[in-house]
């Protein structure tokens, strides 16, 4: 009897779970505006076009916790942001916590993060490190197969979306050769730094594509610190192979901290050395000495634009740092013209 009257009710009983559920879900939007302010939830704007500006922004799982919190850019003119760093500095987390950001602003929801400006998005695509990693026996795929399956979905639905899309990719080519892998993570990003529209966060162990900043100026590389016990806080990292992405054996050290054999480990490392010493080739210097400074200044002026429309910055806090900007310019100039006499001298 009962379950004859369920079945005859069950309409109304899916309108109300579905009743239930959209009350649940704007209660706890409900509760995080009514957070007090600096508690680490904040309004975002959310705008036709322009770049996408998280500061100190954290993952929603880590808001209420004392992680370090990165701050994020991605804009027109410097769509895709290198991350790099050692195992467990947080790479994934900070790619994440982006993503989830720009998902939560659309929802209608606060965020983790002083303030957020972020676009309107037609979609979010990843390439994130999942379970699937470790390939499928009941699909017969293995894990290189499954991360490929997974650029092939992201690079296709961009090539058919006219709006803006953020892409987070989370480590590719790692299951096949080094030289493939690194073949196969440069041409990605190379194209996802041509795809319009595209703000991506890309992360890499790869050495290699620590030269792709000097090759696009569109491209700006940042890194964890592999120090052990520092802060969980992203820094720009300089270009070339060995600013950024040398971990100075953190993997290795991660091992024999879990307790892998002393043989082992002092064997790991001694291969290591070698391999980075066959490996070490001087960074090709960039066309213009000056254009990472010159594009970081124009990031920065955009950034400090729109937190001082925003009330979030003084004006007498905005000429600081205005003027920050200019004498660094001004040494630049200097520093330029001192070269180019020299070389003429020569």
């Amino acid at each position: 009897f009962f379950f004859e009257r369920v079945r005859g009710n069950i309409t109304h009983l899916r309108v109300l779970a579905e009743a239930m559920s959209t009350l649940d879900l704007v209660v706890s939007f409900a509760e995080l505006a009514l957070e007090p302010k600096g508690e680490g939830y904040t309004c975002p704007d959310v705008e036709e076009g322009g770049p996408l500006l998280i500061v100190e922004g954290k993952h929603p799982l880590l808001a209420g916790e004392s992680a370090e919190p990165n701050s994020t850019f991605l804009s027109r003119d410097r769509p895709l942001e290198l991350v790099s760093g050692p195992n467990l500095a947080g790479k994934s987390t900070y790619s994440r916590q982006v993503a989830l950001v720009a998902i939560l602003a659309h929802a209608g929801s606060f965020v983790p993060a002083k303030y957020a400006r972020v676009p309107l998005l037609a979609q979010v695509l990843t390439r994130s490190t999942v379970t699937r990693d470790s390939g499928s026996i009941e699909d017969n795929l293995s894990s290189f197969y499954a991360e490929m399956q997974d650029i092939a979905r992201v690079t296709r639905a961009l090539g058919t979306c006219p709006g803006a899309s953020l892409v987070v990719v989370d480590e590719i080519g790692r299951s096949t050769s080094e030289a493939d892998g690194e073949a196969i993570a440069w041409s990605v990003a190379e194209h996802l730094l041509s795809s319009a529209g595209a703000f991506t966060v890309f992360i890499t162990h790869y050495d290699l594509l620590g030269r792709l900043p000097e090759k696009y100026p569109g491209c700006l590389h940042r890194a964890f610190s592999s120090a052990r016990g520092s802060k969980h806080q992203l820094t720009e990292a300089g270009s070339g192979p060995d600013q950024g992405l040398s971990e100075k054996q953190y993997g290795i050290d991660l091992a024999e901290g879990i307790g892998y054999p002393e043989e082992v480990v002092a064997e790991a490392r001694e291969l290591s050395r070698a391999a980075s010493l066959a490996k070490a080739r001087p960074p090709q210097a960039p066309r213009d000495p000056g254009f990472r400074l010159k594009a970081q200044a124009r990031d920065h002026l955009e950034v400090l634009s729109l937190l001082f429309a925003k009330g979030l910055l003084s004006e007498g806090a905005l000429r600081a740092e205005l003027l920050g900007i200019q004498q660094q310019l001004q040494r630049l100039t200097a520093a330029t013209a001192t070269a180019t006499n020299d070389g003429e001298d020569a």
